[in-house]
């Protein structure tokens, strides 16, 4: 006979309406990952009970949901509870429960009790009318100016700006590959950040997921992150007509935009989408809409502003402090717009000027940079370093004619340069994060990396040498 693995066993007894959890499987499962190198050679195994643990939850709930129908049939659900954040679960009751409507609110998990205590309270003890349904999370107090203000005058190593045009400037920042810290007005009541205290980038960077969870979350590089959309576009990136402004459903990404969105689409081709609304939450909707005049694309990358083991922030002062402390490009709370550093102007460089001055192996080389991007070609692995020059639109080129086989061609904006430029501690991290781009899948070998990091800063070292002669 065949032994059945403990993760092929039922997990819960089905019966009359309700469901039992069963124990005889749990003694077979006794190989629990004691450290991450056991996790990780057993990674299989622990996926598989992962998988299991899915679909048997899954198969619950759906009997349980249907056994309700049954015995009080009607066209609404409403669902909560603590596995009423499983988006996967919710999606699938959703779509093939016997119920039309499903309403899954945003604090499903215990503290959400806290609002059938107040339902009791106001109805029953008070004797009051059921208020209007207010479908806003946004419950968290909102901070006035001065407190802000306040925040930021106490903080040291920062530079900020108030702006009319926050959004927009935002916006731009996004579309630059900058990983930004969004805080407005009151917080979110329950687990899911859903724009007013969320890490946003752009969700096109392939480099994003893995950046933000090494080096702003501090946690395990599996870790995945959500897409936000206005819900009046997401159907033309996600198979969604329904509505999802809690970030507790999932869809799959539509074939076409599946590579285009590699930070935000799971290993199986679906994303956990909130969708934003100009009523719930106009200038986070508004913002997407910016942010699409900048790209041609209205999705973001949003996750939750904190870290491994704290809460989300709440108050300006832990925003800042988060900050501070995480490698956050930028920080925008209400209409500020917060950078790192002081107010030092940068060097100014000219960078034709100092190309065209380089040590060149070829001659004749000549750069016509009217903005754009700069690129860099060189052998990363051989001991010889050529560099050249060639003109191109927009662009200074370290030319591939003058090295014939480099070994990576990285490229980068200009105004990326000239920040590594100013202060080349940055570079490992701009290549961690995306914004100095190295083709194919080179970063994900250190050693290669270290190399890149290493020309690139060698590159600026003659540079700046050469330029004290401009």
């Amino acid at each position: 006979m065949v032994r059945r693995k403990p993760y092929e066993e039922p997990m819960f007894e089905l019966l009359e309406g309700r469901v039992f959890l069963r124990y005889d499987w749990m003694k077979k499962f006794n190989s629990p990952a004691i450290g991450i190198q056991q996790f990780r050679e057993n990674l299989q195994y622990y996926a598989d009970i992962a998988y299991w643990t899915q679909r048997e939850i899954e198969r619950a709930l759906i009997y349980l949901v249907n056994s309700r129908f049954d015995t009080k049939p009607n066209d609404n659900l409403a669902f909560s509870g603590g596995v009423a954040l499983n988006a996967v679960a919710n999606r699938l009751i959703l779509t093939k429960s016997k119920f039309k409507n499903v309403h899954f609110q945003p604090a499903a998990g215990d503290n959400g009790i806290s609002i059938g205590c107040a339902y009791y309270g106001w109805n029953h003890l008070l004797k009051n009318k059921m208020p209007a349904y207010n479908p806003s999370p946004y419950y968290g107090k909102v901070y006035s100016s001065s407190e802000i203000e306040n925040a930021l005058q106490n903080s040291d190593g920062i530079t900020y700006k108030k702006c009319d045009d926050f959004i927009d400037r935002t916006a731009k920042l996004l579309a630059q590959g900058k990983k930004i810290g969004w805080f407005q007005k009151g917080s979110e009541f329950g687990p899911r950040a859903l724009g007013n205290r969320s890490i946003l980038c752009d969700p096109r960077d392939p480099y994003a997921k893995n950046f933000i969870n090494h080096s702003i979350k501090f946690r395990e590089d599996f870790r995945p992150f959500a897409p936000s959309v206005p819900l009046d576009e997401v159907d033309h990136y996600f198979d969604q007509s329904y509505e999802s402004p809690y970030m507790t459903l999932v869809s799959n990404v539509k074939p076409q935009w599946a590579n285009k969105l590699p930070a935000v689409v799971h290993f199986d081709g679906s994303a956990r989408v909130q969708t934003v609304t100009s009523k719930m939450n106009p200038d986070y909707y508004d913002l997407h809409k910016k942010f699409k005049d900048q790209t041609g694309i209205s999705v973001l990358l949003n996750t939750s502003l904190n870290r491994r083991g704290m809460p989300i922030v709440e108050t300006p002062g832990d925003a800042i402090s988060l900050f501070r402390e995480t490698a956050l490009d930028v920080l925008v709370i209400e209409d500020c717009i917060i950078f790192k550093g002081d107010l030092t102007p940068k060097i100014k460089i000219d960078i034709e000027k100092i190309f065209n001055s380089l040590p060149l192996t070829c001659s004749g080389a000549k750069v016509d940079l009217k903005g754009g991007s700069v690129s860099l070609n060189f052998i990363v692995t051989g001991l010889h370093k050529c560099l050249g020059i060639t003109g191109l639109p927009a662009t200074a080129v370290f030319s591939r004619e003058l090295v014939s086989h480099p070994d990576t061609t990285v490229t980068m904006d200009e105004d990326v340069f000239i920040d590594i430029y100013n202060d080349p501690s940055l570079i490992l991290r701009m290549i961690q994060s995306g914004q100095i781009k190295v083709p194919g899948k080179q970063t994900a070998n250190a050693s290669v990396t270290r190399s890149v990091q290493n020309q690139i800063a060698q590159i600026i070292l003659v540079a700046k040498k050469r330029a004290s002669f401009i």
